[in-house]
């Protein structure tokens, strides 16, 4: 029941920012001590007395706690938080992620417009010695061999199988 101590305790408040006010109530129910940061900012209604707990607002986190002493409830505490800060951190992760998807997106771009080439380039030369083929009716034509993967094994059988062919 001491009101100075108890506005010097909530003064304290001062230093995180994101407390816009809170009121300290005695066992009654009454209001002992209250801080308001800015007075013009929001509004700083005194709150009945009620169970422990948090309300999230729009704009803001109720927060109600009692405060027992040797077993005996002597009042509660009423804090009233902005979430600005909460939604600036959300809003500097939302960018954070839209820029880490933008450049995955772009390096496996990149990759895939590489590995295309490297894939297709083969396929398509051994398509147009298969219409150099059917349309000349030329046996003789190869398909270079670029590299010893899974393409180039399918040049081979292609290049083998047109050997025989000639034949």
């Amino acid at each position: 029941n001491d009101k100075k101590t108890a506005e010097e305790t909530l003064y304290a408040l001062k230093s995180a920012q994101n407390i816009t006010c809170a009121v300290l109530y005695n066992r009654q129910g009454d209001v002992l001590a209250q801080y308001i940061r800015d007075v013009t900012v929001g509004d700083c209604r005194y709150h009945p007395v009620g169970p422990d707990g948090y309300h999230f607002g729009k704009d803001h986190l109720d927060i109600l706690q009692r405060i027992d002493l040797d077993n005996e409830n002597i009042g509660a505490l009423y804090i009233r938080s902005d979430l600005k800060e909460i939604y600036r951190r959300i809003q500097w992760y939302v960018v954070t992620v839209f820029l880490i998807m933008m450049l995955s997106i772009a390096i496996a771009f990149m990759l895939m417009s590489r590995l295309q080439k490297i894939i297709t380039k083969p396929l398509s030369d051994m398509a147009d010695v298969m219409y150099t083929i059917s349309g000349e009716k030329n046996y003789s034509v190869r398909v270079a061999i670029q590299s010893q993967d899974e393409v180039g094994l399918l040049g081979e059988g292609f290049n083998e199988m047109l050997s025989q062919v000639q034949k």
